[in-house]
């Protein structure tokens, strides 16, 4: 009787064994299949103030740069960046202007020719320099634009 359950037990424990993780497996792939064929009812969250104050801060323009000054300057004369270039938002509001970067007429930055306290810039020399302007309303949207000043004596 004892070799019988021994050998009864060899066999019936792993087949037990095997069964369980087939079951578990199974089930966990079943389950995945039902859940995916299970329909929920969905949540209207658009009345919500929160969504709609998103929604408006989202849809909103960003800022402009707009140039207003003349299209040349003269060499050595300081030039404000404020006089130059005007920031508005969407609603007419002014915003400030940054500038990220001058590149001359070959590629190199020039931007030892700008002040950052003053926000003044300067040009040595003759030649074309490129702006690159930044500016960010009150709902932090950004605007990079990039403007061509014109260095001569004319």
């Amino acid at each position: 009787m004892r070799q019988i359950y021994r050998i009864m037990s060899d066999m019936l424990v792993p087949g037990l064994v095997c069964a369980i993780l087939f079951a578990i497996i199974g089930g966990m792939s079943l389950l995945t299949r039902l859940g995916e064929h299970m329909k929920l009812p969905e949540k209207d969250y658009s009345g919500y103030q929160d969504v709609q104050q998103s929604k408006v801060i989202c849809h909103r323009e960003p800022p402009n740069i707009i140039r207003r000054g003349p299209g040349n300057w003269q060499p050595g004369k300081e030039i404000s960046v404020e006089q130059v270039f005007q920031g508005r938002d969407e609603a007419g509001q002014h915003t400030e202007i940054q500038v990220v970067g001058i590149q001359d007429e070959q590629g190199n930055s020039r931007m030892d020719c700008y002040d950052r306290e003053e926000h003044t810039l300067l040009f040595p020399s003759e030649g074309a320099y490129l702006l690159k302007l930044q500016s960010m309303d009150q709902e932090r949207k950004i605007v990079r634009k990039r403007f061509i000043l014109l260095v001569d004596h004319r």
